[in-house]
């Protein structure tokens, strides 16, 4: 048992590392049980109020299972109820690459500017690196609150 979470903790730690969270809204006191909806099973219309939003953003190897469990100790720091995946998807990150004409980049051409633009800007230099473009998903998660004890502590 003990070998086991020994490797356990790094394995945590590095997929943690590879993990952009940001959060926008209300925080309310601790709460201790999160509820987890998606969209093929919404939260009850009439029982929540969304108090805040989370943006994560993750390299693929990441585990969806390792999103939702860091989102879930987030959610009940910030003292939310449940949390609703709202969407989740691949995204394409970086500088264009020689096979850009595939995502709508023009393909570098090799014409020179015009000598008005040299004298302004000086010589062109070539780019630094031809960075290959980078994959990474995106997760969006609501924040909800149960609707009365938001009424309770937001109005007098």
């Amino acid at each position: 048992m003990g070998k086991k979470l020994f490797w356990l903790l790094p394995a945590l730690l590095l997929g943690a590392g590879c993990m952009q969270v940001d959060y926008v809204g209300r925080k309310f006191a601790p709460s201790q049980q999160v509820l987890v909806y998606d969209a093929d099973r919404p939260p009850p219309a009439d029982r929540y109020t969304i108090i805040g939003r989370f943006t994560v953003t993750t390299k693929p190897k990441v585990h969806p299972y390792e999103v939702e469990y860091e989102i879930r100790n987030r959610a009940a720091e910030y003292g939310g109820d449940a949390i609703q995946l709202v969407k989740s998807f691949e995204r394409f990150h970086g500088l264009y690459n020689t096979d850009a004409e595939e995502f709508g980049t023009p393909a570098p051409t090799e014409k020179e500017p015009p000598e008005r633009e040299k004298k302004l800007f000086g010589a062109p230099k070539p780019l630094a690196g031809n960075a290959p473009m980078t994959k990474r998903r995106e997760y969006h998660y609501l924040l909800l609150k149960d609707a009365e004890t938001v009424k309770r502590e937001l109005l007098p």
